[in-house]
């Protein structure tokens, strides 16, 4: 019988399809199984360059999506292990942290945010110099949703100025390579077990 248990429960790869461009935020990215033996992505790692840091708030957010091939409903956890890398500095004493978030896409397309569901947050880095980072265990909390056949689950790894500086000179690099070991962009979806 088809429930988020079969669906949703398990390891997943964050990896950018194959239309995702390097040098600029995508909106097209995939969720694919961790036992998947085709782990080749055409895009390694995604940089965003040149960003305003000039005002706090998000600078850029990546989108994943996971099709839902039947109807299920789902109230789980999401655990995110993000690997980035500031790869030229905000200057002064900028920092910033990586936040996940969870949204729906439907038929149509269209994403949406789910209604109070509270994003998960990496510490707060210094993102003023060139520096590489590792955060475990960004979690979120899903509350209970119904997806019918061809919506989609879409996780959203982004990131947050929290103190700024005046200038647009900030790179940050997101792993995204499933077939190298440590430069994974993992997420856990936790609904049971399979």
């Amino acid at each position: 019988m088809a429930d988020s248990v079969t669906q949703f429960s398990g390891g997943w790869y964050a990896a950018p399809s194959s239309t995702a461009s390097g040098t600029v935020a995508y909106t097209d990215g995939v969720l694919i199984p961790s036992k998947t033996i085709n782990k080749s992505v055409s895009q390694t790692t995604t940089t965003i360059s040149s960003i305003d840091t000039n005002a706090s708030g998000t600078k850029f957010s990546l989108e994943y999506a996971l099709r839902c091939a039947y109807n299920v409903s789902f109230a789980g956890q999401l655990r995110a292990r993000v690997k980035w890398a500031t790869t030229a500095g905000a200057g002064g004493a900028a920092t910033g942290r990586i936040f996940v978030d969870v949204k729906r896409k439907d038929t149509s397309g269209n994403v949406s945010a789910i209604p109070n569901l509270s994003k998960g947050y990496g510490s707060t880095r210094a993102i003023s110099g060139i520096t590489n980072y590792v955060e475990n265990q960004i979690i979120v909390n899903v509350p209970a949703q119904t997806f019918t056949p061809g919506e989609s689950i879409v996780v959203v790894v982004g990131l947050e100025v929290i103190a700024t500086n005046a200038a647009a000179t900030l790179a940050v690099q997101i792993a995204t390579n499933p077939a190298t070991s440590g430069d994974e962009l993992i997420i856990e979806l936790d609904s049971g077990t399979p």
